[in-house]
């Protein structure tokens, strides 16, 4: 949950949040993967798994600045499109 999400939403310069609160997952457990996991995995994978996760980090909006988006930028260059 995010407590303070309409600060969150304007300091961003978002008119609109559509909240899922959908579970974190890695490799199908609840465990939360560290950026360094998150980073690893994306340099091992191939092929069609390769490209869709590519092309979901660089589509999401710029506005969604985490740590994993940072570190996977930084390591891979999949700097978003927007």
């Amino acid at each position: 949950m995010i407590l303070n999400l309409p600060e969150w939403a304007r300091a961003r310069s978002v008119d609109a949040v559509v909240w899922t609160a959908l579970p974190q997952r890695f490799h199908a457990s609840e465990a939360v993967a560290t950026s360094s996991e998150v980073v690893d995995y994306l340099r091992t994978v191939r092929g069609r798994v390769r490209e869709e996760a590519e092309r979901y980090i660089r589509n999401a909006p710029a506005q969604i600045d985490t740590r994993y988006r940072r570190d996977i930028e930084a390591a891979l260059g999949w700097c978003s499109l927007s």
